[in-house]
């Protein structure tokens, strides 16, 4: 159980540092769709081996699996808004110097 979570943290965590954080910034809507795409594959992996849903240890498993899918979500989305609002300032200053120019 513990290896199927860590499996699937790592398969989320990749495909957004892969994909997401690498094309940085992005709108907030196509940052959700890729956020649901991957952990859609993440929860995939947590449930492959077949695990009986009414066992505690799984549901505490999947709490886990949901909170640190959100914690990196979190991150990523944090890290877009510091990239959006980078990109911002350097059109602002531009603009401003073209005017200046």
């Amino acid at each position: 159980l513990s290896k199927n979570l860590k499996n699937a943290v790592k398969s989320y965590r990749e495909a957004m540092n892969t994909q997401a954080m690498q094309s940085l910034p992005m709108d907030g809507a196509t940052l959700r769709e890729m956020h649901k795409k991957f952990k859609k594959e993440a929860v995939a992996i947590f449930n492959c081996s077949g695990f009986d849903a009414n066992d505690g240890r799984y549901a505490e498993a999947r709490v886990q699996l949901a909170a640190r899918i959100r914690q990196l979500y979190d991150h990523v989305e944090e890290q877009n808004q510091t990239a959006s609002r980078h990109f911002c300032e350097r059109e602002a200053k531009g603009l401003v110097g073209a005017v200046d120019g």
